[in-house]
């Protein structure tokens, strides 16, 4: 595991020296324009949609329950609470763009929830902060289903709609915990949340600088959620991977999440061989063919358990543009789009 603390290290020290503006500006550098994502979305009000959980475990120290061979196994592949195994699972959940949009939300939570454990709750939804004062969300996701004891906690969370506090969340940060970074526009969420037992919540969000976005958000019952700086690294690239993707769902066709395929600017083969390029996809066709064999090398199955390794290989955006998906047709031939 040393080599795996080094890299942890590493990363979080380029974290700090990169920040946000490493990523905005890749996020900046992809073109297209972008639709809205099916089903619309609806005036942010009052609701009683909730999630929550009577797990009381921390991400640290959430286990799965099992056999002790299993038990000691599964330790080895976890750094600080984050399953390294289920971390490829989670990048193709994000990447799955042949599935609508509900189906999509609800698979990404379930994939986060294996990378960081079943003691917490999972909720998600898509989000228009394109006017911060006129914020908006829709396509609610909680694969874990509603608490009671919380529904009145969401409803809070939905009525928030001061410009400075959608400005400063959703218009700004990939990661963070609530308390930390939104107090205090949310004391009034936490503070209800605590008089039913519950704590901090730990957000993901898939930020775009077109204020159109998807949030993941991990419910959990102590206080605050402290992620240590080699956390807060992969989460970041977590979020990276799930803005890049999330912008991709946006500029497919209206009612064509299937074909992934149309719009693209190259498509290759499952072995790297370009079948088709257009546009700067041309002169960039071999950089994208070694970075789509890297990919699937690191998918394959005798890499999956290395998921911190395949996070250096599968990047959100190649050449700081392209972000490369899979795209399937009838028979499950399975091709790789650059879009």
């Amino acid at each position: 595991m040393e080599w795996l603390s080094r890299r942890l290290g590493c990363w979080a020290i380029a974290d700090g020296i990169i920040g946000v503006y490493g990523e905005c500006k890749q996020f900046c550098a992809a073109r297209g324009a972008a639709r809205p994502v099916t089903g619309g979305p609806e005036p942010l009000i009052a609701s009683s949609e909730a999630a929550a959980s009577p797990e009381k475990e921390s991400l640290r120290s959430s286990r799965p329950i099992g056999h002790d061979t299993e038990l000691l196994a599964r330790e080895e592949a976890i750094v600080n609470g984050i399953d390294e195994r289920e971390l490829v699972g989670f990048l193709e959940a994000v990447y799955a763009l042949d599935l609508e949009d509900a189906d999509w939300l609800q698979q990404t939570l379930l994939a986060l929830s294996r990378v960081c454990g079943p003691a917490h709750r999972y909720l998600g939804f898509f989000y228009d902060a394109s006017d911060v004062t006129d914020f908006k969300l829709w396509n609610v996701a909680r694969p874990q289903g509603v608490a009671p004891e919380l529904e009145s906690s969401w409803g809070i969370f939905r009525s928030l709609t001061e410009p400075a506090f959608v400005r400063s969340t959703f218009r700004s940060l990939y990661l963070g915990s609530a308390r930390r970074t939104a107090l205090p526009h949310v004391d009034p969420v936490l503070r209800d949340r605590e008089r039913n037992g519950w704590g901090d919540l730990f957000y993901i969000n898939g930020l775009d600088p077109s204020g159109l976005g998807c949030i993941l958000t991990l419910g959990c019952r102590e206080p605050e959620f402290q992620a240590p700086p080699e956390e807060t690294a992969v989460f970041r690239r977590l979020a990276a991977h799930l803005g890049a993707a999330f912008r991709c769902r946006r500029r497919l066709p209206r009612g064509q999440a299937a074909s992934v395929a149309i719009g693209a600017e190259a498509v290759l083969d499952s072995s790297g061989h370009v079948l088709h390029a257009e546009g700067a996809a041309r002169t960039e066709h071999r950089r994208l063919a070694d970075r789509a064999v890297a990919i699937d090398h690191a998918r394959s199955q005798g890499k999956r358990k290395e998921g911190l390794r395949v996070l250096d290989a599968w990047r959100p955006l190649n050449s700081a543009r392209w972000t490369l998906v899979d795209s399937y047709e009838e028979g499950g031939r399975r091709y790789i789009v650059a879009r």
